[in-house]
């Protein structure tokens, strides 16, 4: 009996250490950056490949941060289903230093582009990182970062994805990234933040910015789009529809897509209806941010 007791015994410990190596992990952390103490969240799935995962870097919000980004995406569950790494970073008094020259981190010289490129750095110290997969996303002044990221650090970044957020005109002048960049936004036209016509963003720091339409023709001139396509995705009754346009067969090799929401706020397709709509106006439920977005870095 007594043999047999430890027999089970030993069969529980294996179990447990089987079902604690197969689960996902998930871990704060922090570095230093500009003489700043950084911080952010980690999601390693279980299924990561031995060659070399991909790496998402997923910018929050204006007065948000990486623990709301996680919530409001639920990139996690796709991260587990597709096998890659997903960092959540927190910005400065909860904003990023994204180009606009209007937000606190901005106001206090924060680089937020360097404390980002040494966050890739820290995290393929840990893990094995494809270099050639390390995308970036982002929403409204994370979105904005994105953007920033696309101009200034495209030897780390290989494409981005922005939602909610347009070209900060402060950028335009100076953005060059290497060999071009992979590009996509999804931006709702009733979006009462982040105006799709352009000008200055109403709501939290201001600054001055392009419209979609002068965006996505910024991005197409510098990948050298020529060949463009435009489709309507089927709608659901929830207000909204969409059309995609995909700028391809790109000089630079790089792809522009474009996922315009008719009748979408500021808002994360698929997500969370964070705030109600009297305030953010309608997510939309006819395509899920996260599988289109990553549908794009795939095929870049």
């Amino acid at each position: 009996m007594k043999h047999f007791t430890i027999f089970v015994l030993i069969v529980f410990l294996l179990c447990l250490t089987s079902i604690q190596s197969a689960s996902s992990l998930d871990y704060a952390a922090t570095l230093v950056s500009g003489g700043l103490t950084r911080s952010y969240l980690v999601h390693v799935p279980a299924n990561i490949p031995s060659s070399g995962t991909s790496l998402l870097v997923a910018l929050h919000g204006g007065s948000g941060d990486g623990r709301g980004m996680q919530q409001l995406t639920n990139l996690n569950a796709l991260a587990d289903q597709k096998g890659f790494i997903t960092v959540y970073p927190d910005g400065l008094q909860k904003t990023w230093a994204d180009g606009r020259g209007t937000t606190p981190a901005e106001l206090q010289g924060v680089n937020d582009v360097a404390f980002l490129s040494s966050l890739v750095r820290a995290i393929s110290s840990q893990y094995k990182i494809n270099t050639k997969k390390v995308f970036a996303t982002g929403i409204s002044n994370g979105g904005f970062m994105a953007t920033k990221l696309a101009c200034e650090a495209s030897s780390i970044f290989v494409a981005v994805a922005v939602v909610s957020a347009t070209m900060p005109q402060n950028l335009v002048s100076s953005c060059k990234p290497i060999g071009g960049m992979p590009f996509l936004l999804i931006h709702g036209t009733a979006d009462t933040f982040v105006p799709a016509s352009g000008g200055v963003v109403t709501k939290g720091n201001g600054g001055k910015i392009l419209s979609t339409a002068a965006t996505i023709n910024f991005w197409k001139s510098l990948n050298g789009c020529n060949t463009a396509t435009s489709s309507n995705i089927n709608p659901l009754a929830d207000g909204t529809s969409i059309t995609l346009e995909q700028y391809q067969n790109c000089s630079s090799g790089h792809d522009v897509w474009f996922y315009k929401i008719l009748g979408g706020g500021h808002t994360w397709a698929g997500g969370l209806q964070y705030l109600p709509e009297i305030i953010i106006g309608k997510t939309s439920q006819d395509i899920n941010a996260n599988e289109v977005i990553w549908q794009f870095f795939q095929q870049q």
